[in-house]
């Protein structure tokens, strides 16, 4: 079986990232799940509130134990998309393909001053 798992923290939200993946969801015909922090208990960003934070990264990692997936496509920067990459590494799932939608790190890393 070729099931596939997208790792992502703005699944529920109205924007361009979560557009893209509803759309592909609806046009593949095998089997895509999405994980994302409203699957788990979460908490939002102070400086980005539309950004969901999980805070039970354990309970997510037997999550994917429990799917199996062929295929993790990572499009988070968070807690969940670090939980997601020490799964693959630990359980040599391949391909690992990740994307940064958006500039989180930068912003984070404007604001501390590391970064003019």
């Amino acid at each position: 079986m070729n099931n596939i798992l997208i790792v992502t923290d703005t699944f529920e939200q109205v924007n361009g990232v979560s557009t893209t993946y509803k759309n592909m969801i609806a046009e593949y015909d095998g089997e895509i799940t999405v994980a994302h922090p409203a699957l788990w208990s979460y908490t939002t960003s102070k400086l980005y509130h539309e950004v969901q934070i999980c805070y039970q990264p354990f309970r997510a990692y037997k999550f994917f134990e429990m799917l199996k997936p062929c295929h993790v496509h990572i499009a988070t920067e968070g807690i969940l998309g670090l939980t997601a990459r020490i799964y693959c590494k630990m359980w040599n799932v391949l391909p690992l393909p990740d994307i940064s939608t958006t500039r989180n790190r930068t912003g984070v890393m404007y604001r501390r001053g590391w970064v003019r």
